[in-house]
């Protein structure tokens, strides 16, 4: 943030404190609401000052009675006419003062809080939401967090069954990654995570996944891409953890085996 941006915001907090309690002042209950014109002038900076707490000051928010308000809303309260009169007006009005103090004194000691980047909507998954919020708010780069959800995709489909079961449809290791795994336990005509009774929606499931690897998974893993957006991870993370939702509901066939051990049996 420039210290140009921050110079202009403290001056604004503080011209506005002042007149803020100028107006307080000239408050004296039923016989006199205050200076009329002091306060519609307050009113018209509200927003302007709300906004400047919002982004000097992470604890402008106030609860009464386990209602919360945020700081535009309690401060609006306070500048209501007759809002003298009103229940908590005295504690709402000492909030104010003290949360535009608390913005100024960040200003004037470098301690503005660091904001944690939040979702517009949340990660339903928990491991996907541990580890993927945690790495975007470590501040790394972008393409860490598609590195690490196509992983945990990756590892739900293969726990998704037993070891033993795994191993007897993969009887080779190395076919337990990438497209080899998901080609086999999605299998439209033969799937072992059986997604749908519709085979349509098998295979667009199929198709879909294939695309994660393809263009998301294989080359994330091997290529380092610093220039990786957040709005790309959160993307990737959103559509991954909707299919995690898929995999977790769907049942296992137990028809489902290897093309070596269907030979065994013949």
């Amino acid at each position: 943030m420039k210290k140009t941006d921050l110079a202009t915001y403290r001056n604004e907090l503080e011209s506005f404190l002042k007149e803020y309690g100028d107006y307080l002042h000239s408050v004296h209950g039923a016989y006199y609401r205050g200076n009329v014109e002091l306060r519609t002038s307050l009113q018209r900076r509200t927003p302007l000052i709300a906004r400047i707490v919002s982004v000097v000051n992470d604890r402008g928010s106030y609860t009464i009675q386990k209602n919360t308000f945020s700081f535009h809303e309690t401060l609006a309260f306070t500048l209501q006419e007759d809002a003298d009169e009103k229940d908590f007006w005295g504690s709402t009005k000492a909030h104010v003062i003290r949360t535009i103090n608390e913005s100024i004194g960040n200003i004037d000691n470098d301690t503005i809080p660091t904001r944690d980047i939040k979702p517009r909507l949340p990660i339903r998954d928990d491991i996907l939401n541990q580890r993927c919020l945690t790495l975007i708010n470590s501040g790394v780069p972008f393409d860490t967090v598609i590195r690490e959800a196509t992983l945990v995709f990756e590892e739900r489909l293969r726990t998704k069954i037993s070891h033993d079961r795994i191993s007897e449809i993969f009887p080779s290791s190395a076919e337990q990654t990438g497209e080899k795994l998901v080609n086999r336990l999605l299998s439209v005509e033969n799937p072992v995570i059986v997604i749908s009774e519709d085979k349509g929606k098998r295979e667009a499931f199929l198709k879909m996944t294939r695309g994660i690897f393809a263009y998301w998974r294989n080359p994330f893993h091997h290529t380092l891409n610093d220039k990786t957006k957040l709005s790309l991870a959160w993307s990737v993370v959103g559509v991954i953890d909707s299919l995690l939702s898929e995999i977790d509901a769907s049942p296992i066939s137990d028809a489902a085996t290897s093309d070596s051990a269907k030979k065994e049996t013949k």
